[in-house]
């Protein structure tokens, strides 16, 4: 049995335009895809769909498999909304794009027209960068990260409040940490700029520190949150505060049920799904509990020794910790002797995870080395 996506969405309803069938989850989802396209070779406001499907053909280069792969998602993504009457007059304004490494920070925003003074405001999630994953992990020690703050900064400055734009609607969300982003800037803008957001829609992101949802800002606009998590739910569920919201059925697994183009599509809404996968509850469970055994002044100094671990052993990119090799593996086991017992306990258990969740096994060698150590030097 064929499973719908939003590529079957966009095929089989894309004539279906919005009058006759208002903004949906749908759509917001394929907007928020379109957040991870960059759009930095443009230099103008009012980038047509079919302008960006062009840049798209001419800029088919790859640096590797998981790009290529991204790529061909995006072309064929952006083909079809161009053949679709939905979608084929959208048009992108104010794109905002700001990663440094030194700054830790990796924020994108975009407005998305997508009628007539109808606007969905998408915000990027973590990209393939070291970068955009420490500042995830920032969240567990700061208050705000440096995105949450752009995010704000982007609200204020692009939503349009001026007596001109009294008739300009505005959804905003994001897919993953563009979720977090999206609530966060709604939470912490300007009261006439929140005043001007109708609508929410979180794709399987991190939520805000659980503070936040005892504010008045937060209760009045909670009913206006559309919050998605699949089955297998581990980056919306593992930093603080989860929105809870509708479980979506996936026909994929595993991780991989963290990308949207995964997620099944029925008619003009995502299928829900009955049960959330047991390994993620478990998962979930492990992971919240290692944290609780770092005391939050000590938060701090294990991110940064987590990623200064990754560092040394040349891994700048997911897509380097997914391919490591042995190689790697003792550099993070060279760069680890520096640091405290407990530290380098948790770190390992930590990348173990992380690699059990992404298919990987070898690093089960690191923690057996590391037991060995640990035994010999008490001997």
């Amino acid at each position: 049995m064929i499973q719908e996506n939003i590529f079957t969405y966009l095929r089989f309803r894309g004539s279906i335009d919005f009058k006759d069938d208002p903004f949906n989850e749908i759509d917001a989802m394929i907007f928020s895809i379109l957040s991870y396209i960059d759009f930095s070779d443009f230099y103008y406001e009012g980038i047509s769909i079919n302008e960006v499907y062009l840049a798209l053909v001419r800029n088919d280069n790859a640096n590797s498999d998981d790009e290529e792969k991204t790529k061909q998602r995006n072309k064929e993504l952006i083909y079809l909304m161009t053949q679709s009457k939905r979608f084929s007059q959208v048009k992108f304004y104010h794109y905002c794009d700001q990663t440094s490494y030194e700054d830790i920070i990796q924020f994108s925003g975009i407005h998305i027209e997508y009628t007539k003074n109808h606007y969905f405001i998408a915000f990027r999630g973590t990209d393939n960068s070291l970068t955009g994953w420490k500042e995830n992990w920032m969240m567990i020690y700061m208050t705000s990260v440096p995105a949450q703050l752009s995010a704000v900064d982007y609200l204020n400055s692009t939503i349009d409040c001026s007596f001109k734009g009294h008739f300009k609607k505005y959804i905003i969300g994001g897919h993953s940490k563009g979720g977090n982003l999206a609530l966060f800037g709604a939470l912490n803008c300007q009261n006439r700029t929140v005043e001007k957001i109708n609508e929410f829609y979180l794709f399987d992101s991190p939520g805000l520190k659980e503070s936040f949802h005892y504010t008045e800002r937060y209760n009045k606009i909670k009913k206006k949150i559309h919050a998605f998590t699949p089955e297998f739910s581990i980056i919306a569920m593992t930093f603080e505060y989860a929105e809870l919201g509708h479980m979506v059925a996936s026909f994929e697994e595993g991780l991989n049920q963290h990308y949207g183009e995964n997620w099944i599509v029925d008619g003009n809404h995502f299928k829900e799904a009955v049960y959330r996968n047991e390994e993620s509850i478990r998962i979930e469970k492990i992971f919240k509990k290692w944290l609780e055994r770092i005391p939050n002044d000590q938060r701090e100094i294990f991110v940064e020794s987590l990623f200064i671990v990754l560092e040394k052993a040349n891994i700048v990119t997911m897509t380097d910790f997914s391919n490591m090799n042995f190689r790697n593996i003792f550099a993070i086991m060279k760069a680890m002797t520096a640091l405290s017992k407990e530290h380098r306990i948790l770190i390992i258990k930590i990348l173990s995870l992380l690699a059990a969740i992404t298919g990987k096994s070898m690093l089960k060698h690191m923690e057996g080395k590391n037991n060995a150590k640990t035994r010999n030097k008490s001997t």
